[in-house]
């Protein structure tokens, strides 16, 4: 049998305040550009723009609290869409973009989880 969760509650303060500088919320001025996929429709309760892997363990802390789905959204270049949810929290890792050369005589890199293929293309080891 599948649940439907219920939404977050309206209230601000329904987001704790370490990740409230990086929510986005229904009625924010970007909520609608950051929402859904070009590919499927999503009205998740909050898009939480991780800045570092404390933000994203919070916001998996916060979600388990207050039971709602959880969906990671990397760079955008899925390209089945479901990295949206309908109430519940998006984890936007696209700020986690970055490149690092470890070895460049064997071209060893680490690459975010944000990262797009132009990010990798731009790097030392593109």
């Amino acid at each position: 049998m599948r649940t439907t969760a219920s939404p977050l509650p309206a209230p601000d303060d329904a987001i704790p305040q370490n990740l409230a500088a990086v929510a986005i919320r229904p009625g924010d001025r970007y909520y609608d550009a950051v929402r859904h996929t070009y590919t499927r429709l999503g009205s998740p309760a909050a898009v939480l723009r991780a800045r570092d892997h404390q933000d994203i363990a919070d916001a998996l802390v916060h979600a388990r609290t207050a039971q709602v789905p959880v969906t990671a959204r990397s760079g955008g270049h899925g390209i089945s869409g479901r990295s949206t949810n309908d109430h519940g929290i998006v984890v936007d890792l696209s700020r986690l973009n970055r490149v690092s050369v470890l070895h460049p005589q064997s071209l060893l890199v680490r690459v975010e989880a944000g990262a797009r293929w132009g990010d990798v293309a731009a790097s030392p080891s593109g």
